[in-house]
């Protein structure tokens, strides 16, 4: 498995990285196709939400079931217990560390289960102009 990111999702991204920083979370919206999770648009939440799987599944109803994750800055471990859940499972998440004036560093998980909730780490592939912007994590 693997993460693309489209230019419009990586543009989000990086546009929240400048105007909200750490404590920002949200939602992933895109599609599967194969062994790739694409990434099409970014849902913000605002500073420190609380995942629920009510709220996951308003979201994945107005969407069309196409929430494919969770993103979040900085590398908060409260930030990444509250994806942890069960209806997270199978999903995507991007941890967005701020890079001030350089670009934001981005690394992509899935979250997996054996026996407890962890986050495995995946490749991220964007397009050719978007992997110039990415500083290497």
């Amino acid at each position: 498995m693997d993460v693309f990111l489209t230019d419009d999702a990586e543009r989000s991204l990086k546009a929240l990285s400048l105007l909200s920083g750490s404590g920002q979370c949200g939602y992933l919206i895109g599609h599967r196709r194969g062994p790739r999770v694409y990434v099409e648009a970014v849902i913000p939440a605002g500073k420190d939400h609380t995942f629920t799987v009510e709220q996951f599944h308003l979201l994945d109803t107005i969407y069309d079931e196409r929430t494919v994750g969770f993103f979040f800055f900085g590398g908060e471990q409260s930030a990444k217990k509250r994806i942890l859940q069960p209806f997270a499972y199978g999903k995507i998440v991007l941890e967005v560390r701020p890079g001030g004036r350089r670009a934001p560093a981005l690394k992509a998980f899935s979250v997996e289960h054996d026996g407890r909730f962890t986050l495995s780490p995946v490749p991220l592939a964007s397009s050719p102009e978007g992997r110039k912007a990415w500083a290497p994590s």
